[in-house]
């Protein structure tokens, strides 16, 4: 299979590019991290981001809460 057959083909598998898989990935490792009481620092750092406001933007886009306030409710 060529290399552009199995991106299209992901893609209509899963719903999302490899690169939006990817991501989804990183964040459920990070909430795994948050949910054991890493810091956002930490978790960020660990699952890849260069900055930790980077980190924070898509932890919101993909969870639809800050990495903050995800822990916050975890301790509820």
């Amino acid at each position: 299979m060529s290399k552009r057959s199995l991106l299209r083909n992901f893609q209509r598998e899963t719903g999302m590019t490899i690169g939006q898989w990817f991501q989804h990935l990183r964040m459920f490792v990070a909430l795994e991290k948050l949910s054991r009481g890493s810091s956002v620092t930490q978790t960020a750092l660990a699952v890849g981001f260069r900055s930790v406001s980077a980190f924070i933007k898509v932890f919101k886009n993909v969870v639809g809460a800050t990495p903050l306030a995800y822990s916050r409710a975890q301790q509820i």
